[in-house]
This record gives C-alpha cells, structure tokens and sequence, in this order.
C-alpha cells in the first residue's frame, strides 16, 4: 500500500492548485486533506487472472466515518473511483468506476467486484481516489494505490 508523508502530500496538492510548493504546517495542511480511508483488498502484489473477459477485479476499502476533533464536524468518504495506472507512464491508464459508495450508503467497506477493462494485461497501480465530506465540503484525494498485475488470456 502506498501512503504519503505530509510534506510530499503537501507539496503535491500545492503543485495540482497552481499555488508556490512552500512548506505549509500541520494545521494548514489539515484544512486541505481529510483523514484517508484504507485498503483492505488487494494487499500490493497481488495477481488477477483475466481469461476470456471473465476475470475477477475484487477491492474492499475501508471508509471514514467519523467525527472531528475540536468538534469540528463529521468527515466521511462519499465514494471512490478506481483505475488502473501503468506505474511506468508509457500508456495512458484504464478507468474501471467512478464514486463507487458503501451499499448500504452507512456501510463500513465499499466491497465490489470488476471484470478487468479490455486490454489490461500487466502490471499496474490500482489508484483509489477518495471523494470524501471534510469541514463542510467534498475534497477529492488519492488514498492509495497498490501495485497488483492482470495476466489475460483466452477461456481454455
């Protein structure tokens, strides 16, 4: 599983804003990102059989529910949307959903499954960009990303 340090994190999200890369503290930092959901499955390393189109993409993620410190209010994972990154920039990436939600909507894992997209025979980042209500607006963030790999083939 890939996670940030705050300090890249921070660095990052200036650079997408359009804003100087500055070190910002804590607190600013916190008004930016909300508290990151997890990844219960896959775990990094994981391998994917797609023979035929028929292959299994299954993912659980773990979501946030909960309240604020300082009795600042709830922060909650709205949904996630998931594709497929090729870890070695040379081809463009595969969407498989986007603002996947809990079903039902207050359940603790968004658990579902995929057939891989057409095409996506190797190795890649199973991106999970989290959509989440922090202080009273939704924030989008990448929350993580395991490395997993498809290996396709015909039905035998």
């Amino acid at each position: 599983m890939l996670f940030y340090k705050p300090a890249l994190l921070a660095t990052v999200l200036a650079l997408f804003a359009g804003v100087s890369a500055a070190p910002v503290s804590g607190t600013e930092l916190e008004a930016r990102v909300g508290p990151s959901g997890s990844v219960i499955f896959p775990p990094g390393n994981t391998k994917f059989v797609n023979l035929g189109g028929t292959g299994d993409l299954h993912i659980q993620y773990q979501r946030v529910n909960q309240t604020l410190s300082g009795n600042r209010g709830p922060a909650w994972t709205v949904g996630v949307d998931l594709f497929l990154e090729d870890p070695t920039g040379r081809q463009a990436s595969f969407p498989i959903c986007s603002d996947l939600r809990a079903n039902p909507i207050n359940a603790a894992v968004i658990d579902a499954h995929f057939v891989p997209p057409v095409g996506a025979c190797g190795t890649y980042n199973l991106v999970f960009q989290e959509h989440q209500f922090y202080l009273g607006q939704v924030i989008s963030f990448r929350a993580a990303a395991p490395y997993v790999s498809i290996t396709c083939g015909p039905i035998q």
